[in-house]
């Protein structure tokens, strides 16, 4: 018998195997005992982000509406659920480095804790070169979502990149990339924050995560860091409640109805 056969029939390597099936089993029968769910079943968003009400993101108006057509890109997102839009502003000034947002929603629901595609990789990936990388809190005054005039404090990542064109006389651009993940029924600004918030909910039957990415530009350069800063809070202030209140579905609401179908 062969060196490798020997190996993987040796009664050691086999009672190894039958130990792991063994475990394997029995966790999965622990976890559904204890009303845990290893695996998450998909919830769709209660309206696409293509069905998004323009009006209520006035005074920003959509001017581009873009989508990808390139099969291997839209594999690799590994989402169909997504808009890429260019906003428009309409009450900054003209030469405003923050009258325009590039803005990129996408969404994904039934994985477990794999979250592609946050801009650290995507944009060093493309050739970009990443200075700076800052944690920010922006204090938003959503009232369709506080009710009580409590201000939602929103966990942003801005990331600040800079990339040297291929006309030797354009020099470096610098640009900056904001962007947070929606989780269950909180928020991150960081993949790995994101996968916290996905391992919590070991008793819910569904789960999702929705990633609001965006870029400030204008027709003299792009937005520097505090303009970034300054032009997200009117624009989420806008964006969220929408979101929110017509869109990502409401996690807390379906898994306790799931809840009470299974006591049933």
């Amino acid at each position: 018998m062969s060196g490798w056969k020997k190996h993987y029939t040796s009664p050691h390597f086999l009672i190894c195997i039958g130990v792991l099936a063994v475990s394997c089993v029995g966790m999965n029968m622990i976890m559904e005992s204890l009303g845990m769910v290893s695996r998450k079943e998909p919830i769709p968003l209660v309206k696409p982000f293509d069905g998004i009400d323009e009006y209520k993101l006035w005074p920003y108006k959509v001017i581009t509406k873009t989508k990808i057509d390139n099969y291997d890109i839209l594999e690799s997102l590994g989402t169909e659920d997504y808009i890429q839009w260019i906003l428009e502003d309409t009450t900054a000034e003209q030469t405003s480095s923050s009258r325009y947002v590039s803005l990129f929603l996408t969404y994904y629901t039934g994985i477990n804790d794999r979250i592609p595609h946050v801009p650290e990789e995507c944009y060093f990936g493309a050739g970009s070169q990443r200075d700076d990388l800052r944690n920010e809190r922006i204090a938003l005054e959503c009232p369709e979502l506080r009710p009580s005039g409590e201000k939602l404090e929103l966990p942003v990542r801005v990331l600040t990149f800079s990339r040297t064109s291929a006309d030797i006389l354009s020099g470096t651009e610098t640009f900056n990339v904001s962007y947070f993940f929606k989780v269950n029924s909180s928020y991150a600004n960081g993949r790995t924050e994101a996968r916290n918030i996905l391992g919590t909910n070991i008793l819910g039957k569904y789960s999702f995560f929705s990633k609001v990415e965006w870029r400030f530009f204008g027709v003299s350069g792009n937005a520097q860091y505090e303009e970034t800063i300054e032009a997200s809070k009117p624009m989420l202030e806008k964006l969220l409640p929408v979101l929110e209140r017509e869109h990502w579905p409401n996690l807390e609401k379906l898994n306790k109805e799931s809840e009470d179908q299974q006591a049933k």
